[in-house]
């Protein structure tokens, strides 16, 4: 679940001990993300509305990788391709 508002989004995750680990890798990698919701199960990603596309998009590969890094995956698909669409 990714709930959100403006560039401002959340995702949810059934575990709030996998949340942890996301938000502890990504800042091992500089990308600072906060946990929320009532057990800290949701990573919170606010990016500056002035953010460049190099810069969002490094902070997307950090976040994928942590991610990946905790369900066994390093890609979740082509992002080139889902931003096109």
């Amino acid at each position: 679940k990714v709930p959100g508002r403006g560039m401002m989004r959340g995702l949810e995750f059934k575990d709030p001990a996998e949340a942890a680990t996301v938000t502890q890798l990504a800042f091992a990698q500089g990308l600072i993300a906060e946990r929320i919701g009532p057990n800290d199960e949701v990573v919170k990603c606010m990016t500056p509305l002035t953010i460049s596309d190099e810069h969002l998009d490094e902070g997307i590969d950090v976040l994928e990788a942590a991610i990946g890094d905790v369900f066994g995956s390093r890609s979740c698909g082509d992002r080139n391709s889902r931003a096109s669409s």
